[in-house]
């Protein structure tokens, strides 16, 4: 029967229920190294790491390792959002004192200077705003 020590997996002494740990196999590669992303169930005596899908048992056999799915670029808009992106641009306009943007900047304790507000903070007075599930206000 294999151990722990067998597959690479460094357990807490008296280590019992779930515990997550560093992935001995991806850890170290990861720029967020030290996020525990490994879970053991110690009294099933199964593993898996939610990054990079190497699960297995102590056991059987069983053991897979699944790489992590490439990052997908950006979804670029179709030209019929394009054209609904710049109306709705063209329909906004900049902050000035009073308006709902300035104010809720205010009430929020952000008085800043309309020079120092950046450009692309604008105000659309008749924005429909779209939730999930479909409900618009």
């Amino acid at each position: 029967m294999r151990t722990w020590a067998d597959v690479g997996i460094v357990l807490p002494y008296g280590a019992t229920g779930e515990v997550r740990l560093l992935c001995p196999r991806c850890s170290a590669s990861r720029r967020k190294s030290r996020i525990a992303c490994l879970t053991v169930h110690v009294g099933k005596k199964v593993w898996r790491c939610w990054h990079c899908g190497w699960e297995g048992s102590l056991q059987g056999r069983h053991q897979r390792y699944e790489s992590p799915p490439p990052p997908r670029s950006p979804a670029q808009p179709d030209e019929r959002r394009r054209a609904a992106l710049r109306r709705v641009w063209g329909e906004a306009s900049p902050i000035t004192p009073g308006d709902p943007v300035w104010t809720y900047l205010h009430w929020r304790g952000i008085p800043l200077p309309l020079a120092d507000l950046p450009s692309v903070l604008r105000h659309h007075p008749r924005l429909i705003y779209r939730h999930e599930d479909g409900r618009t206000c």
